[in-house]
């Protein structure tokens, strides 16, 4: 189940790939520029709010923001929650070594 949900993910990034050689469309370029503000601000917010709060209360709350938006994601793109143990330990593992590691050590 979650490895369906991760290759539907890539296919949707990656269906593009071979139309590459045409101009971009507004579509892309709107895509692009949320991709950046989304992806930058992050960063931006991560630094101002480092002075006013501490590392584990700013990662709780980016926390508390960022999972009902992914699970609505998720749940758009028709994935479900895994219900077997192992796919609650592979998706602890991914959200250890991409989100709490990285941005801890940067906090």
């Amino acid at each position: 189940m979650l490895n369906n949900c991760i290759l539907k993910v890539i296919w949707l990034t990656f269906a593009k790939v071979k139309t590459m050689n045409r101009a971009m469309t507004l579509s892309d370029w709107s895509l692009l520029l949320v991709a950046a503000l989304l992806l930058g601000s992050t960063f931006l917010f991560l630094n101002i709010a480092i002075k006013e709060i501490s590392p584990l209360t700013s990662a709780a709350l980016r926390t508390l923001i960022a999972a009902p938006i992914c699970w609505g994601v998720m749940r758009a793109f028709g994935a479900r929650l895994p219900r077997a143990r192992e796919g609650w330990i592979a998706l602890f593992r991914l959200g250890l070594l991409t989100g709490a590691i990285p941005f801890g050590a940067i906090s």
